[in-house]
């Protein structure tokens, strides 16, 4: 499967959330089962974003912007820890 077929399969709410975080100097990256189930062509339950900005970033960026149900979850890890 090709980059251009995974995106293709990819919501556009998703891609608008990672364009947001990447527009605004921040990494945005596909991760969890949604990346497995679409390679297995599977629909995907849910989407799981990774990104370096902080949860009041992130706050600031979308709770203003969308009505959509979302979380957010902060995990960190320091040295593969």
């Amino acid at each position: 499967m090709t980059v251009e077929q995974i995106q293709s399969k990819i919501p556009e709410y998703v891609s608008r959330v990672a364009d947001v975080l990447i527009s605004n100097g921040f990494e945005a990256h596909l991760v969890g089962g949604a990346v497995r189930d679409i390679l297995l062509g599977r629909n995907p339950k849910d989407y799981d974003l990774a990104t370096n900005a902080l949860p009041d970033q992130i706050a600031g960026l979308f709770f203003k912007v969308s009505d959509h149900k979302c979380g957010i979850r902060h995990c960190a890890g320091v040295d593969g820890r």
